[in-house]
């Protein structure tokens, strides 16, 4: 049985996560629920705990300072942030310690559920990992490379209970105390074939035939292992051999992506952390390694990118607010030339900042891609998702990148159009696309129904049947959307956020917004902005 711990000062976001978790489905249940840090670190240290679920906001210590307090009272502790859109620089912090999950207010059930899986399926593979660790070692000897590539993919996830000399060498794993550690990382970026795993593994046998060679004269050991599309291998480097160890990484990625012909022109990208005196800082160099392999949609594939730290320079969420409110508009008309723009304009942006790494290029898409799956529910949802998030993981350029973005976007607006098919009639979608484009001035449906080219009584009949919705309710709807976005995503005040979506009465507005809401302005803004 896996153990939670909830934390979050909202007691009623701590109830709804309780709720809306599958606990008993995936071998978990919840052991308690803190509203401040202190109060968790409390039940931490009380109780074994596997998984702890934090706000990034909370009082007495942050979601972030509770998560590396507690990753000290428990390293195999896994973590799931939970934040609002303008808490995405504190959620690539987060991201950068290492949490397993990371999940949007208004906390979503399949979204949190996937997750939970997600861990659950995590924990359960490093349990049987270490088991057949542990049966390898006492049954065969010659069983050595296999238990180094499970010791490498423990060592980078730090799951090592003991990380001493003598244990490491007892049973034959990894030489210590000689050199230092060096992280690498070789990224397959897959192409489309019919066979796609058999090629990953041939590649791979390939590589790690490639990188044994070129190291056997500068290293004391090398443990190698695969994990989905990345090749990651611990090196313990000779005292002094530090440029040779790069020259021979340098000479096995360009030998392998030379060979890409063979496995269907599929890419290879290689990423180095930092070296590391101890075994216990593997896992932040491979980290380092993973945002490395990054660069490659910058400077090409076929090379050895090396990072050192959590360098950012990009600022996100300028860039994300624009997007979102461009793509809600296209998505919202169906208009595909919209997307593509939103795109490009995002891309611009990335583009713009000198100083950005290819990392954070994946991440700003991964997070557009993300959000919008939270926010919509369609049957073709999940499989929508997954396939741009693969689309994005094989991209090998910043075309490709932002390719995948597109694609997504042009998918989803295809996958709605396919539901709604009746909004396809022209005079509403010219309706709709005028209010969308004037919400915040005085509309009148005798206005729009010209706009329409209808008369006022057919276009209202004509106007609810399309959209399921009366021409006032739907206003109302539209510009209570618009309001809830610069909550979120502004701090604008409340009397000119009402000004700007079409209300010169601030009390009117606020009325209305409970009465849709069921709660003030106000407390949407601190639930969810």
């Amino acid at each position: 049985m896996l153990h939670v711990v909830i934390a979050d000062d909202e007691n009623r976001i701590c109830r709804l996560i309780r709720m809306l978790g599958h606990w008993e489905q995936f071998g978990m249940q919840v052991d308690g629920m803190a509203s401040n840090g202190p109060e968790a670190i409390d039940l931490l240290t009380k109780n074994h705990t596997d998984i702890l679920i934090t706000d990034i906001r909370m009082p007495g210590i942050s979601g972030l300072e509770l998560i590396a307090q507690a990753h000290g009272l428990n390293p195999e502790l896994r973590f799931i942030v939970i934040s609002g859109y303008a808490d995405f620089s504190y959620a690539q912090e987060a991201i950068s310690l290492g949490v397993s999950g990371y999940l949007l207010k208004p906390v979503n059930e399949q979204e949190l559920n996937d997750t939970l899986e997600k861990i659950a399926s995590e924990i359960g593979r490093k349990n049987e990992r270490e088991q057949a660790l542990r049966t390898a070692v006492q049954e065969n000897e010659e069983n050595l490379d296999k238990v180094k590539a499970a010791l490498a993919l423990d060592l980078i996830h730090g799951v090592v209970r003991d990380y001493s000399s003598s244990a490491l060498k007892k049973q034959n794993r990894i030489e210590t105390g000689k050199g230092r550690f060096l992280v690498f990382c070789i990224k397959a970026d897959e192409k489309a074939c019919s066979n796609p795993d058999r090629i990953r593994r041939g590649a791979f046998d390939t590589a790690h035939r490639l990188v044994k060679t070129e190291l056997a004269p500068f290293a004391y050991d090398l443990a190698v292992a695969s994990s989905g599309s990345i090749l990651c291998g611990v090196i313990l480097e000779k005292n002094g051999e530090e440029r040779r160890v790069d020259s021979a990484l340098r000479r096995s990625i360009v030998s392998l992506q030379a060979q890409n012909d063979v496995f269907g022109k599929w890419n290879f990208t290689m990423g180095a952390g930092e070296r590391c005196e101890i075994p216990q800082d593997l896992p932040a160099s491979f980290r380092h390694a993973q945002m490395a392999v990054g660069d490659r949609i910058l400077h090409g594939c076929g090379r050895l990118y090396q990072m050192d730290a959590d360098t950012a320079g990009l600022d996100v969420q300028p860039l994300l607010v624009r997007f979102w409110e461009q793509a809600a508009n296209a998505v919202e008309l169906k208009d595909l030339a919209g997307i593509d723009a939103a795109v490009r304009d995002l891309r611009r942006g990335c583009a713009g900042c000198m100083n950005a790494r290819g990392w954070e290029y994946f991440q700003v898409v991964k997070t557009v891609i993300g959000c919008s799956s939270q926010e919509l529910q369609l049957p073709a949802m999940k499989e929508l998702t997954d396939r741009g998030f693969k689309a994005l993981e094989n991209s090998s350029t910043a075309d490709e990148v932002f390719t995948a973005a597109s694609q997504y976007y042009r998918e989803l607006i295809g996958a709605i159009s396919q539901g709604e098919k009746e909004l396809d009639e022209r005079p509403i979608r010219l309706a709709r696309r005028y209010i969308m484009e004037h919400y915040a001035e005085p509309l009148t449906l005798e206005e729009v129904s010209e706009i329409a080219g209808l008369v006022p009584n057919y276009f209202s009949s004509q106007f609810k049947k399309v959209t399921g919705d009366g021409f006032a309710h739907y206003l109302i709807g539209v510009r209570m959307d618009a309001a809830k976005r610069y909550l979120q995503q502004t701090s604008l005040p409340v009397s000119e956020i009402a000004g700007r979506v079409g209300y010169n009465d601030v009390k009117y507005f606020t009325k209305t917004f409970i009465k849709l809401n069921g709660i003030k302005p106000t407390v949407f803004r601190k639930l969810y902005g």
